[in-house]
């Protein structure tokens, strides 16, 4: 994602995510190490099933399209 990508409907959500990634890695990185928000939106990514805002290291993938967990095992694990 970049800054383009950002509106009234997901801005929240993404807040969310990042602050979910201070509080988890505070601790273990010193600050400085941290990413920062424009960093952190760069590494984000949306299902292409259901349109959740994912960081690409959670992504699974068929090899066209992008899925996050949930709609991965809906499709392929049943």
């Amino acid at each position: 994602m970049n800054w383009e990508d950002l509106n009234k409907d997901n801005i929240e959500e993404i807040k969310e995510l990042y602050i979910e990634y201070i509080q988890e890695n505070k601790n273990d990185n010193y600050v400085a190490n941290l990413m920062t928000f424009e960093e952190f939106i760069k590494e984000l990514t949306k299902c292409d099933r259901c349109g959740k805002i994912i960081l690409e290291s959670e992504v699974k993938s068929n090899g066209i399209q992008l899925y996050c967990n949930c709609c991965y095992d809906d499709l392929y694990m049943e």
